[in-house]
C-alpha cells in the first residue's frame, strides 16, 4: 500500500507542477504583453510631441518668412517708384527727356 500512496503522491505533485506552469505560463505571456503595449504607447507620446516640436518650428519659421516677405514687398515697392528711377536715369545714366528734333515718328 506505500506504493499505492506514493504514486498517488507523485501524481498530486505532477498536477499541481502542470497547473502551476500554466500559472506562469499565463502570467509570463500577460506581462510580455503589458510591456509590448507599454512600449508601443511611450513610441506613440514621443511621437506627438516630436511632431509637436516641429509644428512649433514651423510655425516660427512661417512667421519670419511673413516678415522678410513684407519687408521685401516694401523695398519692391520702393525701387521700383517711377520718381526714384527717373532720377536715377538722369543724375547716374546721365538721361534728358528728348526734345522735338530728337522725336522721330513713326507710320
Amino acid at each position: 500500500m506505500a506504493t499505492r500512496e506514493t504514486k498517488a503522491r507523485s501524481g498530486r505533485r505532477a498536477g499541481r507542477a502542470s497547473d502551476n506552469r500554466a500559472v506562469y505560463t499565463t502570467f509570463i505571456i500577460l506581462a510580455t504583453w503589458v510591456v509590448i503595449c507599454s512600449a508601443v504607447y511611450v513610441w506613440c507620446q514621443k511621437e506627438v510631441i516630436k511632431t509637436g516640436y516641429e509644428t512649433s518650428r514651423a510655425l516660427a519659421l512661417h512667421k519670419k518668412l511673413l516678415k522678410v516677405n513684407r519687408a521685401l514687398k516694401v523695398e519692391v515697392a520702393m525701387l521700383s517708384s517711377p520718381e526714384r528711377i527717373e532720377r536715377l536715369a538722369r543724375e547716374e545714366l546721365g538721361m534728358t527727356h528728348p526734345t522735338v528734333k530728337r522725336k522721330l515718328i513713326l507710320r
